[in-house]
């Protein structure tokens, strides 16, 4: 769950209800992420994001520390590897943009500055290293920031502005 810029609701993910009498006996597929206005009907949610033909996958979603971006993760099952999309609420009319369109690596938000986020990723390497992406750029391109070193990145939090290997 991740709250819109304006706290008017959140976004979440669900899936469809199940058909009458299949309740707990089939499987989940196509996953969708909503937004839920604060007062209204849940059957009144908008659909913000969802990929018809890929059945498998499921979405996350965060804000921006500022909130004003969404970022969305999509991934299928318990494999690490995921894409990721970002929507700028400031833009409500706007499409999700995809940065990472495949699942090809993981790649997990650290946080942003502005336009600039970063994100810890196995990509290229296999023991994780930070890369920065701006997206305010017409064609932007991932950056390395720390890279890939003897001991495994796992997880990166930013404490004082500088990152620090999580906890």
């Amino acid at each position: 769950m991740a709250w819109r810029a304006d706290f008017s609701g959140f976004y979440y993910s669900r899936y469809d209800e199940p058909k009458p009498g299949a309740a707990l006996s089939e499987a989940n597929f196509f996953n969708k992420l909503y937004f839920h206005r604060l007062g209204q009907k849940q059957t009144d949610d908008t659909l913000v994001y969802e990929e018809r033909d890929k059945p498998k996958r499921s979405f996350g979603a965060t804000t921006t520390p500022t909130v004003r971006y969404l970022v969305i993760t999509a991934d299928e099952g318990t494999d690490p590897k995921n894409a990721v999309l970002y929507l700028d609420q400031h833009k409500p009319t706007a499409a999700p943009v995809a940065l990472v369109p495949e699942l090809e690596a993981a790649y997990d938000f650290i946080g942003n500055r502005g336009s600039t986020f970063w994100f810890r990723t196995d990509r290229g390497a296999p023991r994780g290293r930070i890369v920065s992406i701006d997206v305010s750029k017409p064609q932007p391109t991932f950056v390395e920031l720390v890279g890939e070193q003897p001991e495994t990145l796992q997880q990166v939090e930013r404490v004082g502005g500088k990152f620090r290997p999580g906890t």
